[in-house]
């Protein structure tokens, strides 16, 4: 299902799930899009529109009901840079360029319903084809799963890597508590 899931300001608070594998300050340098990357993103965006929705979930955090975004966190910087520049975009439903601000008032999510383990899962999936995470904010999602339960057949499922690569993660994991 696919619904405008969340006014602009509310959808600002969103939670990335690779966030839950890694901490802000020790995200690794080189993952992601690069800035020529993203900056064409945000012009095909401000051009052509959003193309395929955000796939979010509803958490609790603090007490609020806030949308975590599982896939689309870069789609959903470009839009609030766009909101925030006063930009115009072409608006796919009227064919005609308005306001950032008028045309993402709601952003376009399919939500999904589940847990912490689950948005992981859905997190490195669509990820993991797309960027490299590095290894360091691997080791972390695998401790993480861990922590959420995951057994070995569970994380090779949903990182479709083979038994080899798993222990060598542990292994990075475990030399990481060693420090």
């Amino acid at each position: 299902d696919i619904e405008d899931a969340a006014v602009v300001e509310e959808v600002y608070k969103w939670s990335n799930p690779r966030r839950l594998s890694q901490q802000d300050d020790d995200h690794p340098k080189g993952a992601g899009l690069s800035k020529m990357d993203m900056a064409e993103l945000y012009t095909d965006i401000k051009d052509e529109g959003l193309m395929s929705p955000l796939i979010c979930r509803w958490v609790m955090k603090d007490d609020n009901l806030i949308i975590q975004v599982l896939d689309g966190e870069r789609r959903w910087r470009c839009i609030d840079k766009l909101v925030s520049g006063n930009e115009k975009v072409w608006c796919r439903g009227h064919k005609k360029w308005r306001s950032a601000a008028e045309v993402y008032k709601t952003v376009p999510c399919r939500i999904v319903i589940g847990n912490d383990k689950e948005a992981l899962k859905i997190a490195f999936m669509v990820s993991d084809r797309s960027i490299n995470w590095g290894e360091a904010a691997v080791a972390k999602l695998i401790r993480r799963l861990r922590h959420c339960g995951c057994d070995d057949e569970e994380i090779l499922d949903t990182t479709k890597k083979s038994a080899q690569w798993l222990r060598e993660q542990d292994r990075i994991c475990a030399l990481d508590d060693l420090t």
